[in-house]
């Protein structure tokens, strides 16, 4: 007797797990697009920031 059987036998808690999870895998899009972003920024800067030395050599 886990205390894994007791979340089964609940419902509500069963549900919150859920939420949970839910919000969870929510808040890793956010992140993974704020990465992506990120990175679409930091590239960008890179070669902005190469074609400045390009330019300048």
């Amino acid at each position: 007797m886990g205390p894994h059987v007791i979340i089964r036998t609940h419902p509500l808690l069963s549900l919150l797990l859920a939420f949970q999870k839910l919000i969870s895998m929510h808040a890793i899009v956010k992140k993974r697009v704020l990465i992506k972003a990120l990175l679409n920024k930091t590239s960008l800067t890179i070669i902005v920031a190469h074609n400045m030395v390009n330019l300048m050599s």
